[in-house]
This record gives structure tokens, sequence and C-alpha cells, in this order.
């Protein structure tokens, strides 16, 4: 499963009202038939489960309207993640990729992004939950920035359950390899000369291009 959202110039923020935490704050979704077993109208799966309510899709990028913030807290937005790498190196990751675009930004400037936990492999699942969560062991992000100067991309791949989770850079991969470790083809729809330079860049390119220092 993977969340893709993109981030602009020029979003308007506010704060959302502490009323809208506190009633209901992992809802069902919608879209979603109600009779699923893992919709919070049958008891929200992750409690007492050992697991934070981890973001695909994070609050602070959905700040331009009540509406928008609220969708970010549907239960099919989440997945399980430990305290530690949810508020560590996870949160880490969110913050670098929303600081990629600011208000001081060019106007054409578009940052695409996807992000997810890998289920499809029984090695990439750590367990089920009695409640039937699926925790996956890794989890990836794969970044596409569009500009004046063309197109560069940063993978990031993730073991929540890794005894030190070390620095950003530390996990820092090119897309390729997120393609190798979880099947999906990210960025399809580039030109195919571009999408392989993009993609294959070594990891040291891909440091220096995105400002890592080490």
């Amino acid at each position: 499963m993977y969340w893709s959202i993109v981030l602009s110039r020029g979003i308007k923020r506010y704060s959302v009202p502490d009323s809208v935490y506190y009633t209901k704050q992992y809802p069902s979704d919608p879209d979603i038939n109600s009779t699923a077993v893992w919709t919070a109208g049958n008891g929200d799966p992750y409690w007492g489960q050992g697991y934070d309510h981890g973001h695909l899709c994070p609050s602070a990028d959905r700040l331009n309207s009540t509406t928008s913030n609220i969708q970010t807290f549907y239960l099919t937005n989440m997945q399980p993640q430990l305290d530690n790498f949810n508020a560590g190196i996870w949160e880490n990751m969110e913050n670098f990729a929303r600081n990629q675009i600011t208000v001081n930004s060019n106007h054409g400037d578009t940052l695409y992004v996807c992000k997810g936990g890998v289920i499809d492999q029984d090695t990439a699942i750590y367990k089920e939950t009695a409640k039937g969560l699926i925790v996956p062991r890794y989890f990836f992000s794969a970044i596409l920035m569009k500009n004046a100067s063309g197109y560069k991309a940063i993978g990031f791949w993730f073991n929540q359950f890794a005894a030190s989770q070390g620095t950003l850079s530390d996990h820092v991969v090119n897309i390729k390899y997120l393609e190798d470790h979880t099947g999906i083809d990210f960025f399809c729809n580039l030109p195919d000369a571009t999408e392989q330079h993009v993609e294959q860049l070594s990891v040291d390119n891909i440091k220096r291009a995105w400002g890592f220092n080490n």
C-alpha cells in the first residue's frame, strides 16, 4: 500500500481547531464499505496493540482546509508504526520532504511523494496482531522534484525495528532500489530517458543533489 501526494508552492496554512481531534480522531474512510472488519465502526484495530497510527500523508501537509486535514486521519491513511520510529526518523523524512518546497520556491516547482509499508512479502511483514493489524517491517518513501532545472529523485528505505535508526542520510537509496524491493514502478509517466536517469543515479550523487553533507 502506498500513498501519493503532491505539494506545491503557495499553500495557505492555518491552525486546525483542537475540537477537530477530540471526537473520533481516526474515523473510517467514507469511500470504504462500513462493514469492513478494520473500519472504526467495528473498533479501531490500533488501540491497545502497541503501535502508533502512522500517517502516510502527514497532517502537516494538509493545512489548506479543515476537510483535507481531517482526511489525513482516516484509517486508510494509517500504517502501524513503533512510536520511536514514527516520532523519529519517519518524522524527519516528512519534514525533509515538506521543506523542499516553500513560499520562496519558484512558482512551477512541484514535489511528488509516494510512501508506504511493504506488506506483500512474508519476510517484510513483522507480525499480524490479534486484531488483524498487519505490521510492516519496512517502510519506503519515493520523492520526485520537478522545477526549472528539470527532475531529480530520492528514495528512503527504513526498517522500523532496526536497533538504531541513525541519520536520515543513512537511509537514502535510489528509486531503482525501491522498485526492486517493493515491486512498484515509480514515476512511470516520465519520458523513458528521464526516468532511467533519475531512478538509477548513484546514492552519492543523490545525496549531493538533495543537499546532504555526508
